[in-house]
């Protein structure tokens, strides 16, 4: 008995019927993969961040891990400020390589429909900070690069605004235009989307787009919440000698200056893992309510299938066909119907990827958008074999009701 001809013209026969159930089964299967996708492509994205930093830990204002993790990987703005000369009291710290000062803020854009993140670092320590990157032009070093206003852009920031070096950014809400010293390479993460500035220029705007007041320094670890510093910083980044004194320079720095907090990249990599792998439970949680509204889909369809074929069934049991051979035709029935929703989730996957991409990219945090949704044949025989498993659940009740039709009484219904 030729199962899956005979399975195919069922399908056909009722097509509209036949067509939800695959439809609910493709979305269910649609979903299934972005979140394997998406869970792949976050720990190869974050793994790759790790490794393009070049430091061990950043001191920063009293926060919560989730913050530092922001700050590090997702390009946050911190809420409190700190004032440079803690710099100072960090490099006399035994041990270290460099501690260099960072600022991050918001920068105002016309309308306000975008977020443009800058980043103030010490340009001659870049490339120890950013070890991984390769840049286009030349970085902004020195008082003429300060005087002139010189910055580096990010890769996705220059391509949506078709910038090259040289040219001017004059679209923000400054009270300064800004030249393009450079431009950074892809680097597949969120660094592609932000402009970076020496520490003074940054320093300059905070104080002037801030709104906030300009205060003294009186603590050197009080961080200002609704007040900002005339140089003020958002964290420090520190390289130590010898990574495995991390946690004991830490534990000195706490000591000397209380109030600021360490984190080490490591810990908010564990942090930024933690905090999505919450919002990864949630999205399995979503995809199993959808697999089970599928299969009940599915199953229903297959059962109105089997009520309508009864007679047909008594025929095929009345001229030989065993209870097996009925059970094993409406079970194909059931995974071919599951089988063709797979084949179209993953084809929804392939055509849409782009937008899903863009969708992902801005709910779930410390994902960038190229590291989401990248079609992987492994998962995507993952999830055939879903669909096919779900689509013999499915039929394993219809199969049983139709396996146990009476010849006689089947073919007396007619």
């Amino acid at each position: 008995m030729n199962y899956l001809q005979l399975s195919l013209k069922d399908i056909l026969r009722y097509k509209t019927r036949n067509l939800l159930s695959i439809v609910g089964i493709a979305l269910s299967i649609a979903l299934f993969f972005s979140i394997l996708s998406v869970h792949k492509g976050f720990k190869q994205g974050l793994n790759r961040q790790r490794q393009g930093m070049g430091i061990d830990f950043v001191v920063a204002p009293g926060s919560c891990p989730h913050e530092m993790a922001s700050l590090l990987f997702h390009g946050a703005v911190p809420v409190n400020f700190l004032d440079e000369s803690l710099v100072i009291e960090v490099r006399k710290t035994k041990g270290l390589t460099f501690a260099s000062p960072m600022i991050i803020l918001n920068i105002p854009s016309p309308g306000n429909q975008e977020k443009v993140l800058l980043y103030g670092y010490e340009m001659p320590l870049l490339e120890k900070i950013k070890p991984g990157w390769k840049i286009n032009g030349e970085i902004p070093i020195g008082w003429d690069a300060i005087a002139a206003n010189r910055v580096l852009v990010g890769s996705d920031f220059a391509e949506k605004h078709k910038l090259k070096v040289g040219d001017v950014i004059d679209f923000l809400k400054l009270d300064r235009t800004l030249l393009v010293s450079g431009i950074i390479e892809r680097t597949y993460s969120k660094d592609d989307a932000f402009l970076y500035a020496p520490l003074m220029i940054a320093q300059d705007i905070a104080v002037k787009v801030s709104g906030k007041e300009v205060v003294e320094v009186k603590d050197l670890a009080c961080s200002t919440l609704y007040k900002i510093t005339a140089s003020p910083i958002s964290a420090i980044a520190v390289k130590t000698e010898d990574p495995g004194r991390i946690t004991e320079i830490s534990h000195e720095l706490e000591k000397r200056v209380p109030g600021i907090q360490i984190v080490t990249v490591s810990q908010a990599t564990e942090s930024a893992a933690s905090l999505v792998a919450s919002t990864n439970l949630l999205a399995i949680a979503v995809c199993f309510i959808a697999f089970i509204v599928a299969v009940a889909g599915v199953m229903n369809a297959i059962l109105m299938t089997v009520f309508e074929l009864t007679a047909e069934l008594g025929m095929m049991r009345a001229v030989g066909a065993s209870r097996g051979d009925i059970f094993k035709l409406i079970v194909s029935n059931a995974v071919l119907l599951t089988f063709l929703g797979g084949l179209s989730g993953l084809a929804l996957i392939w055509s849409g990827a782009g937008g899903i991409r863009w969708l992902i990219s801005r709910i779930i945090p410390y994902y960038h958008s190229s590291e989401v949704i990248a079609f992987d044949l492994n998962l995507a025989g993952w999830c055939i074999l879903a669909s096919i498993l779900l689509g013999a659940a499915a039929g394993l009740l219809p199969a049983w009701r139709a396996s146990c039709v009476n010849p006689i009484e089947a073919i007396r219904s007619r």
